[in-house]
This record gives C-alpha cells, structure tokens and sequence, in this order.
C-alpha cells in the first residue's frame, strides 16, 4: 500500500487554511474597495459642508469640524 500525501500547491498558501479563511478574506478586500469608492465618491459632499456652511465658525475646533454634515444646520436663529 503507498499512501502518499496529496500535493500542497504552495503558489496559493491560504488555500491550506480551507475556503472559508479565503472568503472572508475576500469580502474583506469587497468592504475595503466599497469604503474606499464611497470616501472618493463623497469628498465633493465634503467640500460642499466647508464651503457653505458657517455653524461653527468662531468655534476652537472649526477647522476640522468645519468639514461635517453639522456644520450646515442651526445657522440662523430664526425659524422659516
């Protein structure tokens, strides 16, 4: 009886971890592109919170909070 191991194919090293290792590291590589598109997709929402909105100007941290949705909302006192 020669009972041999079958061949490792070591091009491929996470295969020996099983398909399941393999697909969550693929649908983590799916999220990563998904949130990167999304970012560059939203940087002229961005641009538009900084430009337009004046809510928290005069604020200690209004140059990086400057950037946010908030950023839009409340500034004027009056109602409409």
């Amino acid at each position: 009886m020669d009972l041999t191991p079958p061949e490792v194919n070591l091009s491929e090293p996470y295969l020996l971890l099983g398909y399941g290792i393999n697909a969550y590291f693929q649908i983590l590589g799916s999220l990563a592109t998904m949130f990167f598109w999304v970012t560059v997709f939203a940087i002229p929402l961005y641009y538009t919170y900084g430009i337009y909105g004046h809510y928290y100007e005069g604020g200690g941290g209004y140059p990086i909070v400057r950037w946010f949705a908030g950023n839009f909302g409340g500034s004027n006192i009056f109602c409409k």
